[in-house]
């Protein structure tokens, strides 16, 4: 006797392509599974519900891949491939938002739109993709160049791994002994008088330039038509840069004093011997283990945080209900398909 194969769990139809799913054994046609995946989206859903009433299991991510297939030709009788493939993108980014602990604890980046989570003591965050390197504030989700907006905005404040990464360079001459201090005196002249000055006369065009290109594609301008812009006014450019350059001197001067009185104060017997007892000190949180205090903090951090996004994911899951019955009467072609990704 041929084996009957399982009816829908929603439209009780057996006379097309049906999909049972592995963690709870339901069944499901491609109408129904679509209108599922649909209405899931819309809610922002990342873990679907199995549709039948009493069943509080999720439908597996393979069978929700399965049922996105858009090699699959049997789905392509129910939706077109371009309302499948935006369906596939929403579906991806309601996961990635579920799995960074929701909408409150990402930030895009305001250039390339890529998706990150929070990071404890980070709040100056910088672009990972190497095409984009933009630099944003956590707090806020604006591109900021310069530290000078935690001081500028009441809101947002510089976080303590921000300060600890900011103040390297400090750190390494605290821990310098001053013979090399006043050895390295030529080289770091070298480097603030010349070097920083002339920086400063080159990058001005060059960010500039590449902000004006970007602001320029975002107005839909013509790309060799902004490039000839660009390089018609790059002289323009760097006579400002050159002005610029002339300024960074007082701050260069501000620089070099500060590193002259750091390594005469480096000089005096006691001070040295000072900062000898903090080197010893530092060996000696290595042995115990606390040279990593730092991962240490930011681990327990993170793991708090975990707790409480899976305490989260646990109270909304918990005797979740649709708001409507799925059935096949729900329309798969609707304006939510068509709108555009980011």
């Amino acid at each position: 006797m041929e084996a009957v194969a399982p009816r829908c769990t929603v439209c009780k139809g057996n006379d097309e392509w049906r999909l049972q799913m592995r963690d709870c054994g339901h069944t499901v046609c491609a109408a129904c599974g679509l209108s599922l995946l649909k209405q899931s989206v819309k809610l922002g859903k990342a873990r679907v519900k199995c549709p039948k009433r009493k069943c509080t299991a999720r439908i597996h991510p393979n069978d929700v891949d399965a049922l996105l297939d858009e090699h699959n030709r049997v789905l392509l009788h129910h939706i077109t491939a371009e309302d499948l493939i935006w369906l596939r993108e929403e579906n991806m980014k309601n996961v990635m938002t579920y799995a960074l602990g929701g909408a409150s604890r990402i930030r895009r980046c305001p250039n390339c739109h890529e998706m990150y989570g929070q990071r404890p003591g980070c709040n100056y965050v910088r672009c990972a993709d190497s095409r984009c390197q933009t630099k944003f504030c956590w707090t806020c989700g604006k591109e900021q160049t310069s530290w000078q907006h935690f001081g500028n905005n009441e809101m947002c404040r510089v976080g303590w791994d921000d300060i600890w990464q900011g103040t390297w360079l400090f750190r390494c001459l605290l821990t310098t002994n001053p013979c090399c201090l006043i050895c390295i005196s030529p080289i770091v002249w070298l480097l603030f008088f010349i070097c920083i000055p002339l920086y400063v006369w080159f990058s001005f065009p060059y960010y500039t330039g590449r902000r004006l290109l970007r602001w320029m594609r975002e107005k839909s301008c013509n790309e060799k038509v902004a490039i000839a812009i660009i390089v018609l006014i790059t002289p323009l450019f760097l006579a400002i840069g050159m002005v610029l350059a002339l300024l960074s001197m007082f701050w260069v001067l501000g620089l070099w004093y500060a590193f002259a009185v750091l390594t005469l104060c480096k000089c005096i017997p006691i001070v040295n011997k000072a900062f000898d007892l903090l080197d010893l000190l530092q060996c000696f949180a290595g042995l115990v283990g606390l040279d990593e205090w730092r991962k240490i903090i930011r681990d327990s951090k993170e793991q708090r945080e975990l707790m409480h996004i899976d305490k989260d994911h646990r109270n909304a899951e918990r005797n979740e209900r649709f708001p409507e019955p799925l059935g096949t009467h729900f329309a798969l072609h609707s304006p939510l398909l068509k709108v555009s990704t980011c």
